[in-house]
């Protein structure tokens, strides 16, 4: 298969109702609201079509409006799912929404793979999402996942238990160099591509077998408080002269990855 004759479809899973940030689909990140960032990135992609599916009436009517700034031919590609509230609580599996818009936009049959695009993730290098399709193409596994270098390392990271202090990953007391630590990558939640064979039998978005992708740290970040959403504005306001590409992961000895369902 090569990427021109692919159908791969984009789904943009924006529920409404969120706690961390209320509102924070629609509000306005540098300008724009926050949804806008992932729809354009989507529409100047080759992906076949996109599905944005929201319970929230007011996430849909932002998405249409970033439609009116479209071509007819780029703006065709977009279809809007009302999701029904059964596939938007907090403890809905975000797998159940896709399967719902997916089945309303009769696209399950047509599609060779899907692609998640988290818009809590609204930085985004240009080609990422051609890139990834790309590199899964090329590596026949099941599925690709965005991953970045990881802003904190896991070595020092520690959890409670019984009362005391433990690191998450054994190692000996004390500082330690940064060589010291394995390799080990964050999944960034901003992309999941999955095989529809693949997604047809296990119905979920991501397995060990699929192959990492790296992107840049500042395409890792996922707005889940405010903290986060000035984090993003900063970054983007600063992008003005282009951007880098990544390489492709060739192994890694651990990954950690942020993956909210939204």
């Amino acid at each position: 298969m090569s990427r021109s004759s692919s159908r791969v479809i984009g789904i943009i899973p924006a529920r409404g109702g969120s706690k961390g940030l209320p509102g924070k689909n629609t509000r306005l990140l540098n300008g724009r609201p926050m949804i806008h960032y992932t729809m354009e990135a989507a529409a100047n992609s080759g992906l076949h079509q996109i599905l944005v599916t929201s319970d929230s009436h007011e996430i849909l009517s932002c998405a249409k409006e970033e439609l009116l700034r479209y071509d007819p031919r780029m703006a065709s590609k977009f279809l809007l799912r009302q999701r029904p509230k059964q596939y938007a609580t907090d403890e809905s599996p975000l797998t159940e929404a896709i399967l719902d818009a997916l089945k309303w936009s009769d696209l399950q049959d047509e599609m060779d793979a899907l692609m998640v695009l988290q818009p809590t993730s609204p930085v985004r290098d240009k080609g990422d999402i051609d890139r990834i399709v790309e590199e899964w193409l090329a590596s026949g596994r099941p599925g690709a996942v965005a991953v970045s270098e990881p802003l904190q390392q896991a070595g020092d990271m520690v959890v409670r238990s019984e009362g005391n202090l433990q690191f998450l990953i054994p190692r000996s007391d004390g500082p330690q160099q940064r060589q010291d630590y394995a390799q080990s990558w964050f999944i960034t939640g901003s992309h999941y591509l999955v095989a529809s064979e693949f997604f047809d039998l296990h119905r979920r978005l991501f397995d060990s077998e699929f192959i990492a992708v790296q992107v840049s740290q500042e395409c890792s970040m996922d707005v889940d408080d405010q903290f986060g959403f000035d984090l993003a504005e900063a970054v983007i306001r600063n992008r003005q002269q282009g951007t880098s590409q990544a390489p492709m992961i060739e192994s890694a000895d651990a990954l950690f990855f942020d993956f909210d369902g939204v």
